[in-house]
């Protein structure tokens, strides 16, 4: 099922990121950050290029985009907007 797979990215993403975050707040703190099977692609001072980016670069679901912060950010529906062939 195509859903999981991303669901699976996402989540492999994310654990990478946590691994990462120390040394990204001290590089490039507040840029949101492309990752794509557990790796940083690249950074982008704004959301919006993160995703035009990953959607080009990777295709939809392939790809997640995190904020370099130290807040924990909850995302909720938002992120099922960018998934919307999954409903």
């Amino acid at each position: 099922m195509k859903h999981d797979g991303a669901k699976r990215e996402v989540h492999d993403n994310y654990e990478a990121f946590k691994q990462l975050l120390p040394e990204l707040m001290l590089r490039i703190p507040g840029k949101f950050v492309v990752l794509h099977q557990r790796k940083i692609e690249r950074s982008f001072d704004t959301f919006a290029d993160a995703v035009q980016f990953g959607s080009r670069t990777f295709g939809r679901g392939h790809f997640s985009v995190q904020e370099v912060t130290d807040r924990v950010i909850t995302l909720g529906a938002w992120s099922y907007a960018l998934h919307p062939d999954t409903h």
